[in-house]
């Protein structure tokens, strides 16, 4: 099973919730995407949308917050 992985730094103690757009390059194609984070009863869960891809939802299969770095994957 592949997996993409995101590495996002944060600055810091900034909040996370909210939506954020941004691009991946694979094999020479451009897809945008749209990350979602919404923080609920203190945890915080992650929605990735392939925009290009007609608004496909990627739930990733693991989200990690350490205070200052995003982590999450994405199973594909």
């Amino acid at each position: 099973m592949l997996s993409s992985l995101l590495l996002l730094t944060a600055l810091a103690q900034a909040p996370l919730d909210g939506s954020y757009i941004g691009s991946l390059t694979v094999q020479g194609a451009t897809l945008r995407l749209g990350l979602e984070l919404k923080t609920t009863d203190g945890k915080l869960a992650a929605q990735l949308t392939s925009i290009d891809q007609g608004y496909a939802k990627l739930p990733p299969a693991t989200t990690n917050w350490d205070g200052s770095t995003l982590q999450f994957a994405v199973p594909t």
